[in-house]
């Protein structure tokens, strides 16, 4: 196995000839690998020559703009040794040092306009997106064109995401499948009570995930119905909420269905928590209706 640090050497290292299929994964701490990633390493082994782990985060997207970053959120011996045990060829784990530094080794202001370009006239930003999600697909898209340009781009046979990801996951699908080679977007593991497994919900108390996953049936039943009032969906999911004395609120519900999610209906909703204070963003795909 080997370890990469420069994202700008990777095509050197591919032999001549030969593919990769990729698994992009966010940066990992301790133990925050479960099987949702196995699922999603195992689906891609056998589609390349060679199999390849990145791991990405957001903070990469900060040093790209020169936003403040923090390069300490990843637990490196986990991850690599997680990769090592499951017989990966290439790990990809590039500092955000390194990132922020390719604007002063190459010209990038062009890259990142061409970037915008791309972004507006492909109408990204018409999902309303938060700000950290707009400056991940301008990385990635910058990232991408920036390798291309000083031909250092490798034969990506296989790319692949969870719609777990939400309407992120289908932007990098579209932009893929535009400019350079399809990638899956593929269903995400559930746990045995047919929750979504998630790095943020591992050990959190199944009092918490319970209440979550009755919010996700009442948000179905919704959406199977034909309600697409989402002030009103809220009112009335978390009147139930209340009635079952759940330790949870829905507190958000967007939804998207059109061409670039098949015309089904993927949806993203926040639930919080009153047993720890935090708000979880979960997405569901009713690719059924």
């Amino acid at each position: 196995m080997e370890i990469i640090r420069d994202i700008m050497t990777t095509s050197s290292l591919i032999p001549a000839g030969k593919t990769v299929a990729n698994v992009t994964l966010a940066y990992k701490g301790t133990n925050t690998i479960h099987a949702g990633h196995n699922y999603i390493l195992n689906m891609s082994r056998g589609k390349g020559d060679y199999l390849m782990v990145n791991f990405a985060e957001q903070q990469q997207a900060n040093a790209w703009f020169g936003l403040p970053y923090d390069n300490s959120v990843i637990d490196e011996v986990h991850c690599i040794d997680w990769c090592r045990k499951n017989l990966v060829d290439y790990v990809q784990i590039i500092s955000c040092d390194l990132i922020g530094s390719l604007n002063q080794q190459y010209e990038t202001t062009s890259i990142k306009a061409q970037a915008d370009t791309i972004f507006n006239d492909e109408g990204y930003g018409r999902f309303n997106l938060i700000e950290t999600w707009v400056n991940s697909i301008k990385f990635v898209i910058g990232i991408h064109l920036l390798l291309k340009r000083e031909n250092k781009l490798y034969d990506q046979a296989y790319r692949i995401r969870s719609w777990n990801d939400g309407i992120y996951a289908f932007i990098l699908k579209h932009f893929y499948n535009t400019y350079y080679k399809p990638i899956d977007v593929v269903h995400p593991v559930r746990d045995e009570n047919g929750l979504i497994i998630s790095s943020s919900l591992l050990g959190k108390p199944q009092e918490m995930k319970d209440g979550m996953i009755f919010i996700r049936d009442q948000v179905e039943a919704e959406f199977a119905k034909g309600n697409r009032d989402m002030r009103a969906m809220m009112i009335s999911i978390n009147t139930k909420v209340i009635d079952q004395n759940l330790p949870v609120r829905l507190t958000s519900v967007k939804y998207y269905q059109e061409a670039i999610t098949d015309n089904k209906i993927l949806t993203t909703f926040g639930v919080h928590s009153m047993l720890d204070g935090k708000t979880y963003f979960l997405s569901e795909y009713f690719y059924y209706f």
